[in-house]
């Protein structure tokens, strides 16, 4: 997968919106996405958060904003 952090308009973003495609949103602040990665996770873009468990990893990603 690809770091997350680079591929961001704002590289240095407050927040990060996470939107699925059911359509729900999580936000996540910048101490918890910095090392994040995009990935196929089981054929679906998934956010994998290293500090988190799996479970937690947002899938079937659609839209991601930073501010």
């Amino acid at each position: 997968g690809a770091r997350l952090m680079p591929l961001l308009e704002n590289t240095s973003p407050s927040v990060i919106r996470v939107t699925n495609a059911d359509g729900e949103t999580e936000e996540f602040s910048f101490d918890e996405v910095q090392d994040a990665i995009i990935a196929i996770v089981r054929d679906s873009v998934t956010l994998v958060l290293p500090d988190r468990g799996r479970s937690a990893w947002p899938e079937d990603i659609i839209n991601i904003e930073s501010n």
